[in-house]
């Protein structure tokens, strides 16, 4: 059978679906085969989730080959590997305002897709006066910033 005899089956919501498991598998433990720990506590992820989205964890998890692996942060809020979970498998997270240069520097030191590299435009771990909230519509990426006040209203 050659190419031009070939019918192309194609999925029409596949993007759709695809977003949606993702989301529905951070709140799973099955599946789950690494733990990333820290002086408060550890988050179960998948290995396959991290390596697409940082290119750090990915080298480490190349060199690791056991079944279950365990990643220690040192010097890491077990509230800064969560939100940064959320915002992996969800494309969004909340976090607290004082957290804010921890969790970009976290993010930064794992160089995460969306938060951190030449196409990210979000705010900076050095200087968090704006936020960018960045909301993925059906026209593509629209971002809205809201200016931080001394008392702020932390979403939790």
């Amino acid at each position: 059978m050659n190419d031009s005899s070939k019918l192309c089956f194609k999925w029409n919501r596949f993007e759709a679906n695809s977003c949606s498991l993702l989301r529905s598998v951070r709140d799973e433990e099955t599946f789950k085969d690494v733990a990333l720990a820290c002086e408060g506590g550890q988050v179960s992820a998948h290995k396959v989730v991290l390596s697409g989205c940082s290119s750090v964890l990915k080298s480490i998890l190349e060199k690791d080959s056991q079944h279950r692996s365990t990643i220690y942060f040192k010097g890491v809020k077990l509230t800064d590997i969560e939100a940064l979970m959320d915002f992996v498998y969800k494309g969004e997270a909340y976090v607290a305002q004082s957290s804010i240069n921890s969790f970009l520097l976290l993010a930064e030191d794992l160089k995460v897709k969306g938060l951190y590299g030449p196409n990210y435009d979000g705010p900076s771990p050095k200087d968090n006066n704006n936020i960018a909230k960045k909301v993925l519509d059906d026209s593509g990426l629209k971002e809205e910033k809201e200016q931080v006040e001394s008392s702020p209203n932390i979403e939790e």
